[in-house]
């Protein structure tokens, strides 16, 4: 692109645009040779399974109250078959049920295997896999047992870190049991131990950044120590030197977290213009701030830690002065210097920094905070008061233990206080509004409007807008091109659970089950929602529980809660758990049609397809003993047609009510079967499978789970048939394309 550009300007080529293009180029490089090019001795050279047992030092801790620790080991040996071979590189090592923490420098040999971090296993999902690779760690270790490890000695590495910065980060980590969570959040940047449902409280009000260590943080750190140097009678150059050790100390204490270390790159640039008495530019602050951490790891660049923190000091910095004029210096409200300063400007810098993040916000999270920038306003200042407490907290920690008791206490009641106002927003009809997660190109569309809002003036503003509308309208016509039609299933996986979604020609959807929903973990917000999402999809019109076991209908929750229903689809039979009667009432509540359907229904999502509904009959829906096989006979059985293809859903249905369908004859037979009962032994009879003649068969499945699932027998019968089968355990999500002649499996993850 770049050298077509250059072409095309001829010989009105400048020095700055040579040398922009030189920078990209080689910034390219830089890149692609962090990315790709590891040292010969890197532990990637070794299998994971070849490996029995690892040597290292702990470089970084992560203690959680749950005692699911985290470390970062760099490894110096391998074991294979018990004979040690040197090594570079790091490891994420995981320690649950083990009381012991260890500390900094603890060098350790851990035995067991290596384990690939876990891929995304749905669309939409966070890949923890590429989070952690672009760290540099490619492999964990989890331990259960103190005896899987050996510890053979303390490396606690230079003087500054064993007798300053590690005392400190120990100090934020042991502070009062009461606000330890609030501190290792504020100014630690660790959240593990606060609340879910906190957190998302602050997500939903679009608050949440405060929670997370960022710029704004490094502002109370310069005030904070201003305040203590202003008492002492210390020259200016002074204060700059100590201002700039304490910014240093901190990134280390943060371990070099992009927000933080954005924010104070551009404040010691900036002292350091001070203390050579030169002005500096804030465009040249914020470059150079870029520019230091991109050499070092030009992976940042795709972290979006990193690309929120630049987005949103350029929108404060250069959106602030475009955004101004909607209140005039001339009105009553700019003329009051306290509303002027207390509210007018906070509001304005808050409309900045949000408005410079939302096409950010909407391609990660596909959310568009409503009532941000309001609250922004009350939040920012109490989060301002508990990390200054916080601060003088780990002062004081050291000299007295009352004090910081106290000053604890009062953290805590702030934060309550808070809590309870970021949870009043969020409950707002429209705290924030869902839509659909933009592409990549919509989101650059976005940037750029942005970027000519805030970097041109108005009269260029009328020469841009042309260029832009014309890139918008190209966008839309390629969108707006047909693609053959198909109908789009996606097995998803939801753990030992079922769900499934169906995206028919026309548009309409279906999702079949929504998985379990547990306080841990809830696949309605964690799995469907990013997923429906990053499919664009906002409105479920057929919402079907095929039988009313929390592992089917738990995440329904969430999806009434976020997105539009337009009817809920249930079996007859009469089930009495909480999730599956609150599950009724908020239909009810919110008038959402409640169809229970049986044999011989259909449902009409498409006029290309059709839906039957093959079971329950009769004698499956009478509630005798109300047990677990009982509810599992009583499974929706449906088979959806589009054209010469077919797909059979079975629900959990166990052999004994599988008789029940063999009347059908060959009007079972599909292409794709869901197969029962998450492939346990009580399921999927050969006789069955004879009439279905199935080509693949789709098991969703947790790994490791506790009912061995699938059965050995099940496996055998579907292999002696050759049908190809896939297991959400080992395959992730099961995306599949099926035309009306045609069965094609997508790889989703490629798209």
């Amino acid at each position: 692109i770049f050298f077509g550009l250059l072409l095309f300007i001829g010989n009105k080529i400048s020095t700055g645009y040579l040398l922009f293009v030189l920078l990209m180029l080689t910034g390219a490089v830089r890149y692609q040779h962090a990315r790709t090019i590891l040292p010969s001795d890197h532990i990637l050279q070794f299998g994971p399974d070849s490996v029995t047992a690892i040597r290292g030092r702990i470089i970084s801790s992560r203690f959680a109250a749950s005692g699911r620790n985290q470390y970062i080991v760099a490894i110096d040996s391998v074991y294979v078959n018990d004979h040690a071979q040197s090594v570079s590189g790091k490891i994420l090592l995981v320690t649950k049920k083990v009381t012991q923490k260890f500390d900094y420098g603890s060098q350790l040999k851990v035995r067991g295997r290596l384990l690939l971090p876990s891929e995304a296993r749905n669309p939409g999902q966070f890949n923890y896999r590429q989070y952690l690779a672009a760290h540099d760690i490619y492999f964990v270790s989890r331990i259960t047992a103190i005896d899987s490890l050996d510890i053979l000695g303390l490396d606690p590495g230079t003087t500054v870190w064993s007798s300053v910065l590690l005392p400190v980060k120990s100090y934020c980590q042991h502070l009062n049991p009461s606000a330890r969570a609030i501190i290792n959040a504020l100014i630690l940047g660790e959240k593990q131990d606060l609340e879910r449902t906190d957190i998302e409280n602050f997500q939903k009000v679009g608050v949440v950044h405060v929670l997370a260590i960022s710029g704004l943080h490094v502002g109370y750190v310069v005030v904070f120590v201003f305040s203590i140097l202003s008492l002492l009678r210390l020259s200016q150059v002074y204060r700059i030197i100590i201002l700039a050790l304490v910014l240093v100390i901190y990134i280390f204490i943060v371990d070099f977290k992009p927000p933080v270390l954005r924010a104070s790159l551009m404040v010691l640039l900036y002292l350091w213009s001070q203390l050579l008495q030169r002005k500096v530019s804030t465009a040249n602050l914020i470059a150079a701030a870029a520019f230091i951490i991109l050499i070092f790891k030009p992976q940042e660049l795709f972290n979006p830690g990193f690309q929120f923190s630049f987005a949103a000091v350029i929108a404060i910095i250069y959106g602030y002065k475009r955004i101004s004029p909607v209140i005039p210096k001339s009105s009553v409200l700019r003329k009051n210097k306290i509303l002027n300063g207390v509210l007018i400007n906070p509001l304005l810098v808050s409309l900045a920094a949000v408005s410079g993040t939302v096409p950010l916000t909407l391609y990660y999270y596909g959310t568009f905070p409503l009532i941000a920038i309001i609250a922004n306003i009350i939040v920012i200042p109490m989060i301002g008061m508990m990390v200054l407490l916080g601060f003088f907290m780990l002062v004081l920690s050291p000299v007295s233990s009352a004090l910081t008791d106290g000053l604890g206490v009062l953290i805590q009641l702030i934060f309550e206080l808070l809590n309870r106002i970021v949870s009043r927003f969020a409950h707002l009809p429209l705290a924030s509004l869902d839509i659909p997660n933009p592409d990549l190109w919509l989101t650059l569309i976005l940037a750029t409007g942005l970027g000519i809002i805030f970097f041109s003036t108005p009269r260029q503003w009328i020469g841009l807008l042309p260029y832009y509308c014309i890139t918008l309208t190209l966008y839309i016509l390629i969108r707006l091109i047909p693609s053959p039609p198909v109908l789009e299933v996606t097995f998803i996986d939801v753990g030992q659970g079922d769900a499934a979604l169906l995206r028919f020609p026309n548009q309409s959807t279906m999702l079949i089950d929504g998985g379990d929903a547990s306080p841990h973990w809830d696949n309605g917000k964690q799995t469907l929602i990013p997923l429906l999402k990053q499919q664009g999809i906002l409105r479920i019109n057929y919402l079907v529980g095929s039988h009313a076991h929390n592992d089917h209908v738990g995440g329904f929750s969430a999806i009434l809660d976020r997105l539009t229903v337009d009817t809920l689809v249930v079996s007859p039979y009469a089930y009495r758990s909480k999730k599956y009667t609150d599950l009724l009432q908020t239909c009810a509540d919110k008038h959402i049609p409640v169809r229970r359907v049986m044999k011989g229904a259909r449902l009409y999502p498409d006029s290309t397809s059709r839906v039957y509904i093959l079971h329950p009959d009769s004698g499956h829906v009478i509630h005798h003993s109300g047990s677990g096989a009982e509810c599992n006979n009583s499974s929706l059985v449906m088979k959806i047609q589009y054209g010469n293809n077919g797909i059979l859903f079975t629900g959990d249905m166990e052999m004994e009510a599988e008789p029940a369908l063999f009347p059908y004859h060959n009007f079972m037979e599909s292409e794709i079967i869901k197969i029962a009962h998450h492939g346990s032994k009580t399921s999927t009879s050969d006789k069955f499978l004879e009439y279905i003649n199935p080509l693949v068969a789709v098991i969703p499945v947790a790994r490791k789970n506790k009912f061995k699932h699938p059965s050995p027998g099940t496996v055998k019968r579907l292999h002696s048939r050759q049908i190809k089968t896939y297991f959400t355990s080992r395959d992730g999500a099961g995306m599949f394309h099926i035309g009306s002649q045609k069965i094609k499996k997508i790889n989703w993850r490629n798209r």
